[in-house]
């Protein structure tokens, strides 16, 4: 029975009165479900509701493509630690599910940071108290996966995509943004650092989500997943204070321009990898639901790029890609 059970959740994404029966299954009696969101990963939230008004949260992800054990290992630290972060109550291999304590709806890019500087600084210290955090058994990431990770814009974005087969110079942006990543501190890294996955707790505290994929990285990706933001542009002002917060914070003997070419690099290195991922999940899973945010990607990584040794290529990403994505997204 049971196994029909997850069998019949493998086949489409999962529905209000399914997580209503998994809850239950599961020991929680929930008399309401509501879908939160879907994650790049597959990973699916959902809010329940309990007989006693109480909510909290569902995690699935289908045990045939992943598991939870690195959250989980991750959450376990966290919490010793203080890191602010949703407490594991439940946790279910077979079913392919985690029970989480809700933290509420107001993740910070539901807030204009632009004018709450206070917020933008209390992501930063988050962030130091997690690139500092000691967590035995994370894997480093290599500089094969992060190259990879780049050429998935030209695999994926560019030729299944947008069907444009080569595009020159990309290459020598890849091998030149590994140069400079690698010459950067290397810490914990998140590894989507960014305001959808940071939680306003009801104490105004921020609290960290999604740290399933946290490793052992440059410092600049997740400088830049909070700095270089895929929904809104910060003034140049806000993201010097902001760096110049984080050097203090972390006791760094650099500038807050030095700081600044950690972002570049690793903004540069980020946007390429997602814009192959959030690619991928619709030409191989027609999952739309990210496609909006590729030009605003697109023109970040186009902004980022150094003028003086990329300018054929951001030439060609201005005048022939930018436009060429605009009529694929028309088409959709």
């Amino acid at each position: 029975m049971i196994l029909l059970y997850l069998k019949r959740f493998r086949t489409v994404d999962l529905k209000e009165q399914e997580i209503i029966e998994l809850s239950r299954n599961s020991g929680y009696p929930a008399v309401k479900a509501e879908i939160l969101k879907l994650e790049a990963s597959g990973r699916e939230y959902f809010r329940i509701y309990l007989d006693s008004n109480k909510t909290l949260v569902v995690c699935y992800l289908d045990p045939e493509v992943g598991n939870h054990s690195k959250f989980l290992h991750v959450a376990t630290y966290f919490k010793n630690l203080g890191i602010n972060s949703p407490e594991v109550i439940f946790s279910d291999a077979s079913k392919g599910i985690t029970i989480q304590q809700d933290l509420g709806d107001q993740s910070l890019i539901d807030i204009d940071i632009d004018t709450n500087q206070i917020l933008l600084m209390k992501s930063m210290k988050v962030l130091s108290e997690i690139q500092a955090a000691h967590i035995p058994q994370i894997k480093e990431l290599d500089k094969s996966s992060l190259k990879d990770q780049m050429n998935s814009m030209q695999t994926i974005f560019l030729a299944k995509f947008l069907g444009i087969e080569k595009l020159k110079g990309l290459e020598s942006l890849e091998l030149k943004t590994l140069e400079m990543l690698n010459d950067q501190p290397w810490m914990n890294c998140h590894f989507d650092y960014e305001r959808r996955n940071l939680i306003l707790d009801s104490n105004e505290n921020i609290a960290v989500i999604d740290f399933q994929d946290l490793c052992i990285g440059p410092i600049g990706i997740d400088l830049a997943g909070i700095l270089i933001d895929h929904y809104c542009s910060y003034p140049k002002q806000l993201i010097e204070d902001s760096l110049s917060h984080y050097v203090s914070i972390m006791e760094l003997n650099v500038s807050s321009d030095e700081a600044f070419e950690w972002v570049r690099w690793g903004a540069i290195q980020r946007n390429m990898r997602i814009l192959g991922t959030l690619s991928k999940l619709f030409t191989k899973d027609k999952r739309a639901f990210r496609l909006k945010d590729l030009p605003t990607i697109l023109d970040n990584l186009i902004e980022l790029i150094p003028q003086d040794e990329f300018l054929n290529l951001r030439d060609a990403l201005v005048s022939e890609i930018k436009p060429r994505l605009l009529r694929e997204l028309n088409t959709i």
